[in-house]
């Protein structure tokens, strides 16, 4: 899942927030795996999104591609 959303637009993020409806069709549809790339301090302090940030490990792009190698 990919939030694209700054500081400068965090009327989107409050929007994609509003209803759980986005969040639960990206967990129920995951099979293996749920990544999520955004920024962390924008997402995490929205509804619906703070369970999620709160359970989810935090990493760094490098350290995602290192786990991650892609061939």
């Amino acid at each position: 899942m990919v939030l694209g959303a700054d500081a400068d637009h965090s009327g989107a993020a409050s929007w994609a927030a509003s209803k759980p409806n986005l969040m639960n069709v990206a967990l129920t549809r995951a099979k293996r795996r749920f990544y999520i790339v955004g920024d962390r301090s924008l997402w995490e302090v929205l509804p619906y999104f703070r369970e999620t940030a709160s359970a989810l490990e935090t990493i760094q792009a490098a350290e995602f591609l290192a786990r991650n190698e892609l061939n």
